[in-house]
């Protein structure tokens, strides 16, 4: 769906509520829906998606979009219960997985789904020259072997050390096909996997469309696409603007849109379906701890969050809209719910943080910019363009910190941009407002620890050798003792201001004429029904 104010580096599976979704075009009173076949589902997203390869994704866009044309071994239920799709059954242990595939599933080509051609996405995930995305997010590292039986269908993952959510870790990485498999290139701009639709439209900038499979059944508990409703295509269409995406919405040319702040204003109360999804969108604040970056001096990320009045810039940013997160995984449901955020920010105190960078030697010149050793402590701040309330938000913040004694510069950028500077050019920032998009604190180990790009994904370049060991030791522990030990972890981070949470916005989704439920990726597709 369009989606509003930050956007979330997403891991594979940013899990979301799947919650059922309503319209005022459908059914009331118990009456029985009238369904349209044939039909196109059209949706906004703001902005392109990057490499489509599912094993390679790093934002939520491009989860999404691959969301119609790839399928995972399990899904999420509603109450966050594991389901069936490729695979009927499972069996785990603290340290292994045994999937024994469903029969009959077939690729987009109609090659049948083999125990091979599953293990070769967990052999292409466990070479780190391939750099996957799904290491330090679904898998804690590439200590793992893969094991499968073509003639009893199962694959087996086995890891070096305990792994609390190994089910679900491995259970939900997109599967592709042997022909992706063998050509990535393929994957960057089509789609190879077993899932409902194929990508059979792309122009970028403009519109991406899907095709129906016929005779799809392997969906979540054995979904298929021969209900009544289901769309022949679905488009979605790039559309950067909130205001633009709802006067399509007025127009009729979407069939849903996600919105948050004065827009939603134009939607609520006059009869649309809506959802309240369980996907946060969040938005914190990292610091680039690179050598020669203010952000690699402790006093400094300490005072310029001190100088922060989050509540009001919570206000601002999203229009009054959102609120405080609680912890670091903003999408639901998730195994961990121990609050780890209140209490354990720095206190909002402007004049402490003067204090704080004159102890530190940051001194202000005649001009009102502090500087240190001769180097002035300016501050380049990134986030993603195209939402007026974050730049509001942003604004806000570089003269909060412009009076502190930084010279601070707003960077908006496009959020293909955004990422692509954060993963392939380390020294060109120095602050990033965004969010990441996950359910799971395993899920976040390789953006808060390890290496940075292009050998790992901790782009802000943290080193916290509390967060490391305690995450280490979370990460094999299951159940209430594994939560309380990522909590531990969490706090560890904020105690050394290696980032700040801001703000989580829950966006609504609203519809015409269409009903549809989440899954673990965005709008579950064996769930979307045309309604005449």
């Amino acid at each position: 769906m369009h989606r509003t104010g930050p956007r979330a580096l997403g891991a594979a599976a940013a899990l979301v509520t799947t919650l059922a979704l309503t319209s005022a075009c459908g059914s009331s009173g118990g009456e029985k829906p009238s369904y349209l076949n044939g039909g196109t589902f059209t949706v906004s997203i703001a902005s392109d998606p990057q490499n489509l390869d599912p094993l390679k994704a790093t934002d939520v866009i491009t989860n999404e979009m691959d969301y119609f044309a790839y399928d995972t071994l399990i899904n999420l239920d509603a109450k966050g219960n594991v389901v069936p799709q490729l695979a009927t059954k499972w069996d785990v242990t603290p340290t292994s997985v045994t999937f024994t595939l469903r029969q009959g599933v077939t690729c987009a080509d109609g090659t049948p789904l083999s125990a091979s051609a599953v293990a070769a996405n967990y052999t292409f995930i466990q070479n780190p020259a391939n750099q996957s995305t799904a290491i330090g997010s679904q898998l804690p590292d590439t200590n793992f072997t893969v094991a499968h039986d073509d003639a009893a269908g199962t694959v087996t993952i086995t890891t070096a050390h305990p792994f609390g959510f190994l089910l679900t870790g491995a259970g939900l990485i997109p599967i592709v096909c042997p022909k992706g498999t063998a050509d990535r290139k393929l994957l960057e701009h089509g789609t190879d996997g077993t899932g409902p639709y194929t990508l059979t439209e792309s122009v970028a900038g403009d519109h991406y469309t899907f095709t129906v499979r016929q005779g799809y059944k392997w969906g979540p508990n054995g979904a298929g696409t021969d209900a009544a409703g289901i769309p022949t295509k679905v488009v979605l269409k790039v559309v950067q603007s909130d205001s633009t995406a709802v006067n399509m919405f007025l127009g009729g040319q979407l069939s849903a849109v996600g919105v948050s702040g004065a827009d939603k204003a134009r939607l609520e109360g006059h009869g649309y379906g809506k959802v309240e999804s369980g996907a946060g969108s969040s938005n914190d604040l990292f610091f680039n701890q690179r050598a020669g970056h203010p952000g690699n001096d402790p006093a400094v990320r300490k005072a310029l969050a001190m100088d922060l009045d989050l509540p009001a810039l919570i206000k601002v940013m999203t229009e009054n809209s959102g609120q405080a997160p609680t912890d670091l995984e903003p999408n639901s449901p998730k195994p961990c719910t121990t609050p780890t955020v209140t209490g354990n920010l720095q206190a909002h105190d402007a004049a402490g943080a003067a204090a704080a960078l004159d102890a530190a030697g940051w001194t202000k010149g005649a001009d009102g910019v502090r500087a240190k050793n001769g180097t002035q402590l300016k501050l380049t701040l990134v986030y993603p363009s195209g939402t007026p309330s974050e730049d509001a938000g942003m604004e806000l913040v570089a003269g909060w910190w412009k009076d502190l004694g930084a010279n601070a510069t707003l960077k908006p950028m496009d959020t293909n941009a955004l990422i692509q500077m954060l993963f392939g050019n380390g020294e060109a920032w120095d602050i990033a407002a965004l969010g990441i998009g996950v359910s799971y604190p395993s899920q976040l180990v390789g953006y808060l620890s390890g290496p940075v790009p292009p050998n790992g994904q901790n782009f802000s370049g943290i080193v916290n050798a509390d967060y490391t060991r305690l995450a280490g030791q979370a990460i094999g522990t299951p159940g209430a003792a594994g939560c309380d030990m990522w909590a531990q972890a969490e706090k560890a981070l904020f105690s050394a201001v290696d980032l700040v949470p801001v703000s989580i916005t829950y966006v609504p989704t609203y519809t015409t004429k269409a009903t549809f439920v989440y899954g673990n990726a965005g709008p579950e597709p064996t769930s979307i029904r045309l309604l005449k």
